[in-house]
């Protein structure tokens, strides 16, 4: 899967600043898996199941799973 912008350094932009870290990108940051699939995957899931697209649910979890599989995000700088 490719995607035209760079979702991690978007990322690092709109949040450049905040003190706090998400807690999923902890999980990424350290290398664990995240709860993607029981969060954004169940409500894309649950939607195909009732013929409702979800196309937002289901890009976030694809983008989160090679994430996950490619262990793409580095720790940020001002990370404890």
């Amino acid at each position: 899967m490719a995607f035209d912008e760079d979702f991690v350094a978007l990322i690092d932009r709109v949040f450049a600043g905040v003190r706090t870290i998400a807690s999923m990108r902890q999980d990424l940051v350290r290398g664990r898996m995240t709860e993607i699939g029981q969060m954004n995957g169940a409500v894309a899931a649950l939607g195909a199941a009732h013929g409702i697209p979800c196309p937002v649910n289901a890009a976030l979890t694809a983008m989160i799973k090679v994430a996950e599989a490619t262990r793409a995000l580095k720790q940020p700088r001002d990370a404890a």
